[in-house]
């Protein structure tokens, strides 16, 4: 290999493109490194529970690839690091949310479902779904509160979807709104907190908006009722039963879900194949996410 001038490195340097990930994400882009390129498979299986799960055979490289891309984010972190001029080593600078089985599966976050068959069918395959999502056991609820006019907007806008996101100011009644999602959608809730206060907390709200008394997993605590029950991320992530315990819920309600991306929790939550959810950034932001 030849050594290249410093007058050649710049040209290759501005050659170079960005890569694009997340969002941004709308097709698939053919390898350039051949000219040579596989067909579509004319059929690709989606597997939907907690994530969606896609068989490595029925995608071409160039369409795994650009499925991965749209699975990663370029991180905060390193950008911020590189701009204060501090040391990135160790840091990403992109940040990947699939996973490759050996059985040769592709998982991507279950949020990912319709960026995936778009992406598939604009590649020129049919896309077939395989829906293993949890719907949960009826629920006989009688509610003992009622809703400020906001928070019943708030609550009717999230209601219809099954993925959404609801941002909060702080003092909106974050708790009250997820107590009227479980009594509206009367389905079996898992509510996810990574600490044992959290826990307490709700388990008052619970008891006193829905009049029943919720079973819990984590704090001291062991029993689940398949009803109404609360679990600490941190419990789960020590167990390895959690699809035969979690797998009947039909709805999972995250509190302080910034703390899901983290490894052992991130496990633990796509063990669960709830055709709901819901989830809470951290307090000082204000901010009430819910994933429905």
């Amino acid at each position: 290999m030849e050594r290249l001038t410093p007058k050649q490195v710049t040209t290759l340097a501005s050659a170079l493109r960005e890569p694009t990930v997340g969002a941004r994400v709308d097709r698939a882009q053919p390898a350039r490194s051949t000219k040579t390129q596989p067909n579509p498979a004319p059929i690709v299986h989606l597997s939907l529970d907690g994530t969606v799960r896609i068989p490595g055979s029925e995608l071409s490289p160039s369409l795994c690839a650009t499925l991965k891309h749209a699975a990663s984010t370029f991180n905060p972190e390193f950008y911020d690091r590189q701009r204060r001029r501090q040391s990135t080593w160790n840091v990403p600078r992109i940040i990947t949310s699939y996973d490759e089985t050996l059985d040769d599966h592709l998982v991507l976050p279950r949020g990912l479902r319709d960026t995936a068959a778009r992406l598939i069918e604009g590649a020129g395959s049919t896309v077939e779904v395989d829906d293993k999502r949890a719907s949960g056991d009826p629920l006989d609820l009688t509610p003992t509160f009622d809703l400020r006019p906001e928070q019943q907007e708030a609550v009717e806008a999230v209601l219809p979807h099954e993925l959404g996101v609801l941002v909060a100011p702080p003092g909106s009644g974050k708790t009250v709104m997820a107590c009227a999602v479980i009594a509206q959608r009367t389905v079996s809730t898992l509510v996810l907190v990574d600490r044992k206060t959290l826990a307490d907390q709700w388990r008052r709200a619970i008891t006193g908006l829905l009049g029943l008394k919720p079973g819990q997993l984590g704090g001291g605590r062991s029993k689940l009722t398949g009803v109404v029950d609360i679990a600490t991320l941190q419990t789960l992530a020590r167990r390895h039963d959690l699809t035969e315990k979690l797998g009947s819920y039909g709805q999972v309600i995250v509190d302080e879900c910034h703390h899901v991306p983290a490894a052992a929790f991130e496990t633990a939550v796509r063990a669960i194949p709830a055709r709901h959810g819901s989830g809470s950034p951290p307090r000082p932001t204000g901010a009430t996410a819910w994933m429905t």
